[in-house]
């Protein structure tokens, strides 16, 4: 999720005055059409270059809808004569671009440090809690113990016929356990595949997945190929899913959109579309 950092003036900057009183609206209004902008740039043009987008599109992002596509050209040209975009040579650039990109791939670098940071101290609580566990010691009864063993609290042998279906939560050393890795081949290539797909939804998306999370990961990696499940993790920590059921939304969703029969339309999001718009 890209962002953009709004100053506290920018009500008061003469740069909005002037498009407001261009485009005969308020302040309030003109700052609106250029946070819009702004944030569909750090997306769609990261450079800030805009030369290959025509005016109709510029004033989509913006949200400027008056006045059709004569609307958008004269709102186009404002920006440019106000200053808030500049011609440069054959280029179209949006004025002073380079402080929002610092801005945020400084808060990109942010978020990953603190995913980092909080995906470590999870690891270290859980390594701490194995440790003060595997130093737990049973002191047996001694001969004084007054403790009856009857049938009822006699000590029960474990069931050696049936497996443990209990569902446990992924593991910190990327190998799945028998019941998450249920229905998946278990040889070397597989645990270390499966545990590749683990860690990386343990690193960007949940920290502490749930036993469903296993479950649903699990089913995931036996369905697709192990790089959709990664492309799909990744786009779920892109849009901030929480959970392994984004996952296999963000699949299905693709899966979906491949059956669909093909857009006989013109692709309208094509920058290169416009490249030679108005010539």
């Amino acid at each position: 999720m890209a962002w953009i950092q709004v100053e506290d003036s920018i009500r008061e900057h003469d740069k909005i005055y002037n498009l407001a009183d261009s485009l005969k609206i308020t302040n309030a209004h003109a700052v609106g059409l250029m946070v819009c902008l702004w944030t569909w740039a750090a997306t769609a043009a990261p450079d800030g270059d805009v030369t290959n987008f025509p005016p109709r599109a510029i004033a989509q992002a913006a949200g400027w809808e008056k006045g059709g596509a004569k609307g958008a050209k004269a709102f186009y040209e404002t920006l440019l004569r106000v200053n808030f975009l500049e011609q440069s040579g054959d280029s179209v650039l949006i004025r002073n671009w380079d402080c929002h990109e610092g801005i945020l791939l400084d808060s990109i670098k942010y978020q990953k440090e603190q995913t980092r940071k909080r995906v470590q101290r999870y690891r270290d609580r859980k390594n701490h809690k194995n440790s003060d566990t595997s130093n737990v010691t049973v002191t047996p009864c001694n001969e004084k113990c007054n403790v009856t063993e009857l049938k009822c609290n006699a000590f029960t042998k474990p069931n050696q016929t049936k497996p443990n279906h209990t569902l446990s939560k992924l593991s910190n050393n990327n190998t799945p356990s028998a019941s998450t890795a249920e229905g998946v081949t278990p040889d070397a290539g597989a645990r270390k595949d499966f545990g590749r797909v683990c860690q990386a939804f343990e690193d960007t998306v949940n920290p502490m997945p749930s036993s469903k999370d296993g479950m649903i990961l699990s089913e995931l990696y036996r369905d697709y190929p192990v790089q959709r499940v990664l492309d799909a993790i990744d786009e779920t920590a892109r849009c901030q899913g929480r959970s392994a059921a984004y996952v296999r939304s963000v699949l299905q969703n693709e899966d979906r959109k491949a059956k669909a029969p093909p857009n006989t339309g013109p692709d309208l999001t094509d920058p290169n579309r416009y490249r030679n718009f108005g010539k």
